[in-house]
């Protein structure tokens, strides 16, 4: 079963027009038109003052609550040039921070977080505490996306205090929120549990917009997925359903509807789910959301494994394939289903297909991810010995004991970096004292089945051996 994908900064979908973040700033005479709500507040603010250059920055607020990434730069950069112009370092750190908010939102974070850190130097130690909130919140935001979790969390914990010295609570519920998301990420849902029903009281107490409740509530789905609980996960993902129903946003929509299959098809309602399934993937297409097809179009797959539909399985995990290659994806990203495809054939015992398309897979896995090698040498080790090529089948059957030994060292290392970065004590060194110990133990395991399968292995040549030896010599006796 595959973990849900959390619903939290960095993680909701956004339109295609996102690709616009790649353009160039138009020029003045190609401005997006000033939204009428806001066309007395800019022709009141004089040229060259404080009040236009925020003016302006409510405009590109304007644009990024829209999703218009044109109107977004377009408008943060002239608020800069007219704070530039009188010196008004608030105004600029402010720009440059409604920016790196969009470029979060895009998954943009290495672009992001140099702006944060300009904003962060232009508003110093003594700059207005709502705009300092905000530069920390989305360098805690850049900083969990990328994987610093001692920063990320730093960084939130200023932002949540500065936001209470200017008593916004709803921004505050946010940060809850990130939290309890990045302690989902680390699998601590205990310590997940503890900040994301906090957020949801909070929301609920403020009345904030149905898209941040249905936001929290997705992840409180996920921890309880997570748990194994699927009746609780469904109950909230389908709160979160109706509430993304009522707000016109079809991408929060779709993207709950997927995650519902996904609790649907852990509950063992595998033609339910799949129903799901075919409905988020008609939304996806509808969308223009082809990022999400080769996903949609493999859990379709993975369902119909489980019903042993034949034609169904194939035709899906071939167009995952397609689609991946068409759009240029990774060749690690295009190797996942191709390995399952090839387990497919295997249990189908179409040997032929099995061994190719595991072929294929391994030559595009990463070499430098240990995990992901392990399936197709799985595939090509049993495929071989149910050919009674044993030589083969062991050289396989070695290597892929020798990649989930180095996933098994990989998964470790990274559990010790976590846990130095979060605790930086002894006990951290005293649980990474314990995991090696385990890793050795599992190493050695390993190693008795390996040596079994090579004595396995060598028992069966001798018996072959032996048997040719034996036909020769009664042939003989019979002439």
């Amino acid at each position: 079963m595959r973990t849900l994908r959390l619903r939290g900064p960095g993680n909701r979908l956004l339109l295609p027009v996102l690709l616009l973040l790649l353009a160039n700033t138009p020029s003045r005479a190609a401005l997006p038109p000033v939204p009428d709500s806001l066309k007395a507040l800019v022709r009141a603010a004089p040229a060259g003052s404080v009040a236009r250059g925020r003016a302006l920055l409510r405009v590109a607020a304007a644009y990024r609550a829209a999703a218009d990434s044109t109107g977004v730069f377009a408008y943060a950069a002239l608020a800069s040039t007219e704070a530039r112009a009188r010196l008004d370092g608030e105004t600029q750190a402010r720009a440059l921070t409604v920016r790196a908010e969009y470029l979060c939102q895009a998954d943009e974070l290495q672009r992001a977080l140099p702006l944060l850190q300009r904003a962060e130097r232009l508003l110093g130690p003594r700059g207005a505490s709502d705009a300092r909130a905000a530069v920390n919140y989305f360098q805690g935001w850049a900083n969990a996306g990328l994987g610093r979790k001692a920063e990320a969390f730093s960084h939130y914990r200023r932002a949540y205090q500065l936001y209470g010295r200017v008593q916004d609570r709803h921004q505050q519920a946010e940060i809850l929120s990130a939290v309890g998301v990045w302690y989902l990420g680390e699998g601590l849902l205990d310590s997940a549990a503890a900040y994301l029903y906090p957020a949801l009281r909070l929301h609920r107490r403020l009345h904030s917009r149905p898209e941040y409740e249905s936001t929290v509530l997705s992840n409180l789905a996920t921890l309880y997925h997570l748990q194994h609980r699927e009746a609780p996960a469904a109950a909230f993902t389908r709160q979160a359903l109706a509430l993304d129903g009522t707000t016109g946003d079809s991408v929060a929509y779709v993207q709950t509807l997927d995650n519902l299959a996904s609790i649907v098809a852990a509950r063992d309602s595998v033609p339910a789910a799949l129903r799901l399934y075919r409905r988020a993937l008609g939304l996806y297409r509808r969308l223009g959301l082809t990022g999400r097809l080769a996903i949609s179009y493999t859990k379709l797959a993975d369902g119909y494994v489980r019903l042993a539909v034949s034609d169904s399985v194939e035709r899906y995990y071939t167009l995952a394939i397609r689609q991946l290659l068409t759009q240029g994806s990774a060749p690690a990203d295009v190797a996942r289903p191709m390995a399952s495809l090839a387990q497919f054939y295997l249990t189908q015992d179409r040997l032929t297909e099995a061994r190719h398309w595991a072929e294929q897979a391994l030559s595009r896995a990463d070499t430098t991810r240990a995990a992901g090698l392990a399936k197709p040498l799985r595939t090509l080790h049993l495929v071989a010995a149910r050919q009674a090529d044993y030589r083969t089948a062991y050289t396989y059957a070695l290597r892929e004991q020798r990649a989930r030994l180095a996933a098994a060292a990989a998964e470790a290392s990274q559990l010790s970096e976590d846990l130095r970065a979060r605790y930086g004590t002894t006990e951290a060194e005293a649980q990474l004292r314990r995991l090696q110990a385990a890793r050795q133990a599992e190493a050695h395991r390993y190693r008795r089945q390996t040596q079994g399968l090579g004595a396995t292995t060598g028992l069966l040549a001798l018996l072959l051996v032996g048997g040719a030896w034996w036909r020769r010599r009664r042939t003989r006796r019979g002439r």
